[in-house]
């Protein structure tokens, strides 16, 4: 199938049965099954000015509050019983971001913290004090299933990761305007359950390509045809350590 409704399935038509899909993730998510998802790895806009294509970082607070409302409320539905999800959120969205997904119906669990340390010294900075650090909020739906363990797996709540650069290379450059590492993702996924993980804001698709290498299903949503593209192109590119096989990469149409 070639497109499904106002989505490009890939967007590579030649190619349908991978998982990243152009198009809005609200409205790409409500032709998900109910329960169908076990973790949702993301980082969603900070509503700070970044200069994304085809989305507005400058919207009210109220605009923005309710956009989150909608994605976290189809996020919540189509997360399975017992699932976890990921937030990377910014600062000043953390105080009424936890509030906001607990009306949902989501529950708190804890607050984990990305240190980036290149981002010290150099530019002037913005505030009082320098950010170096981001905040993740963890998430549960229904009753909470034990983490995974295993040899190298982080038990910590606080990751130091560099944040990627332009003027890196490999999976450390920087190709998208808000790109987390890849190594982050892996720490969150590896002591995770789960098998099928979602990101509705894919950007680079880090978070999908961790979920990749670590042979788990993946499903992505992204608003901006060019930068799913190369997204698309990267995670194809890309393949995990042998013996491990290659995960199914899903369509809507494989979890229907």
């Amino acid at each position: 199938m070639a497109t499904l409704g106002p989505y490009y399935l890939g967007p590579d038509t030649a190619h349908p049965a991978h998982g990243i899909y152009y198009g809005d993730c609200v409205r790409g998510m409500a032709k998900i099954p109910d329960g169908a998802v076990d973790i949702v790895l993301t980082s969603p806009p900070y509503n700070v000015g970044l200069n994304y294509t085809g989305f507005d970082d400058n919207a009210s607070d109220g605009e923005f509050k309710a956009f989150n409302r909608r994605w976290l409320t189809e996020a919540y539905r189509v997360m399975r019983d017992t699932g976890r999800a990921y937030v990377v959120v910014g600062d000043k969205m953390l105080w009424w971001f936890k509030d906001l997904a607990e009306q949902i119906g989501w529950t708190y669990v804890q607050l984990l913290t990305w240190c980036k340390p290149n981002m010290a010294g150099g530019a002037a900075i913005s505030g009082d004090w320098d950010h170096l650090t981001e905040q993740i909020l963890l998430f549960r739906k229904g009753k909470r299933t034990p983490m995974l363990n295993g040899e190298g797996v982080n038990t910590h709540n606080w990751f130091v990761e560099t944040a990627p650069q332009s003027n890196f290379n490999g999976h450390q450059r920087k190709r998208h305007p808000a790109q987390w590492p890849l190594g982050l993702c892996l720490k969150l996924l590896a002591r995770t359950p789960g098998s099928v993980v979602l990101d509705p804001f894919a950007g680079s698709g880090q978070g999908l390509l961790a979920a990749k290498l670590l042979g788990r299903q993946y499903l992505g949503f992204e608003l901006s045809l060019s930068v799913a593209i190369e997204a698309r192109d990267y995670l194809r590119n890309t393949q995990p350590p042998l013996p491990m096989a290659i995960p199914e990469q899903l369509s809507l149409e494989a979890i229907a």
